[in-house]
């Protein structure tokens, strides 16, 4: 509970203050590997996230993040009645980009990440850890603060708690500047 009052105080302070700098929302579609106390396990990632600036750097950017992966089997027909294993969790991280030459951009991150570990039924636990990630892409804005981005990259994420659940995933991002 007091992760999600601190994210929605961040994300409006953000807002109200630094008003004048945009605003980006996006999503990522991914596939890559889910752990805890387990083997690795094939899956698919979906992320869903809103860039807000920082006070203190024009550089830097804030990333709120909801997160979640699941097993690659639940896509699989035929299987309806299995528990299907699933990692979600929300992060917090600096997003730092990079122009390239012709409209292409290097973004990297670094973040804390708050991870609910639902590898095995009867196991619900939240663990803490980091979450890294790097992107590469194509900047469709041409010389405009408005429009969309899109990039391909790889995110880590793990935690130091608990079930020490990590994933990895290799994604696609679309992102639009509000």
């Amino acid at each position: 509970m007091i992760i999600k009052k601190t994210l929605l105080f961040f994300f409006l302070f953000s807002i109200f203050v630094f008003a004048q700098h945009s605003v980006s929302i996006g999503s990522k579609l991914g596939g890559g590997t889910i752990k805890s106390n387990s083997p690795s396990q094939g899956s698919y990632f979906f992320s869903f996230f809103i860039d807000v600036p920082t006070p203190f750097s024009n550089a830097i950017v804030s990333r709120f993040s909801f997160i979640y992966g699941q097993d690659l089997d639940e896509l699989l027909p035929n299987n309806s009645d299995a528990y299907h294993s699933f990692v979600r969790g929300v992060s917090v991280s600096a997003v730092i980009t990079q122009n390239l030459k012709n409209n292409f951009y290097l973004e990297e991150s670094a973040g804390l990440l708050a991870l609910n570990d639902r590898i095995f039924s009867n196991n619900s636990v939240w663990d803490y850890g980091a979450i890294f990630s790097i992107l590469g892409g194509l900047d469709l804005r041409s010389k405009s603060k408005e429009g969309f981005r899109i990039g391909l990259g790889v995110e880590n994420g793990f935690t130091f708690s608990n079930t020490l659940a990590k994933y990895f995933t290799v994604y696609f991002q679309a992102q639009i500047f509000l």
